[in-house]
C-alpha cells in the first residue's frame, strides 16, 4: 500500500492547484471506500492488497500512457534494478520562467542523436508553443504518437527542429551529460 500512496500523491501533485493534506485524505478515503465495496460487494474472493496496485496501477496509466506500475515483486521478477528499461525520448527536463529547459540527455538516446544537449530550449512540440503550465508539456510529450517534432533553441547556435521517436531505453537516471546546477 505504500507504493500505491506514494504514486496517488505524486498524481495529484502535478494537478493545476496543489490540494491541500485535507484534499488529500479525502481522495484517499473515497478510494478506501471504493476497495472496501469491491471486498463487501464481490462474487469472488479479492485481496485488498491486489485492489490497491490496481488502484495504483490505473493511475499511472491515466497519467501516462506509457508508464507502468511494478509491484516490488514484479521488479524483482523482472530484474530492473540491474538493467534498468524505460521508454521515452532520453532526456531530462524542467520549467522555469524562459520556459522548458533540457537537463540531461542520456547517451545513444533519439535526443543525444538529435543534438540535444543540457542548457537547450525547448520551444514547441509538434507545432505547439510551448509556453504555459509543466503539466502541458508532459501531455504533449506522453499522449499521442511515438514520433515527436521539438523545436529547440540550443544555447549557442540556431533555432531547429528535431525529430525524435521514442524507444526503449537502457537509462537509470544516472548517466548521461546533465546541465549545472
Amino acid at each position: 500500500m505504500r507504493h500505491t500512496l506514494v504514486c496517488l500523491i505524486a498524481s495529484l501533485a502535478v494537478a493545476a492547484e496543489p490540494p491541500t493534506v485535507r484534499e488529500l485524505v479525502d481522495r484517499l478515503k473515497q478510494i478506501e471506500a471504493q476497495v472496501a465495496l469491491i471486498e463487501r460487494e464481490s462474487a469472488l474472493p479479492v485481496d485488498r492488497a491486489d485492489l490497491w496496485a490496481g488502484a495504483a496501477r490505473g493511475m499511472v496509466e491515466a497519467a501516462d500512457p506509457h508508464g507502468s506500475y511494478l509491484s516490488a515483486a514484479e521488479l524483482a521478477i523482472h530484474g530492473l534494478g540491474n538493467e534498468p528499461m524505460r521508454v521515452g525520448f532520453g532526456f531530462d527536463w524542467r520549467r522555469d520562467a524562459d520556459g522548458v529547459l533540457v537537463t540531461r540527455v542520456v547517451p545513444g538516446s533519439p535526443a543525444a542523436k538529435a543534438g540535444l544537449h543540457p542548457g537547450c530550449r525547448i520551444i514547441a512540440a509538434g507545432g505547439v508553443p510551448v509556453d504555459g503550465d509543466r503539466r502541458g508539456f508532459a501531455e504533449a510529450l506522453a499522449r499521442g504518437p511515438d514520433r515527436k517534432v521539438l523545436r529547440i533553441r540550443p544555447v549557442a547556435g540556431e533555432t531547429a527542429d528535431v525529430d525524435l521517436t521514442r524507444t526503449e531505453l537502457r537509462d537509470d537516471g544516472l548517466a548521461g551529460t546533465a546541465a549545472p546546477a
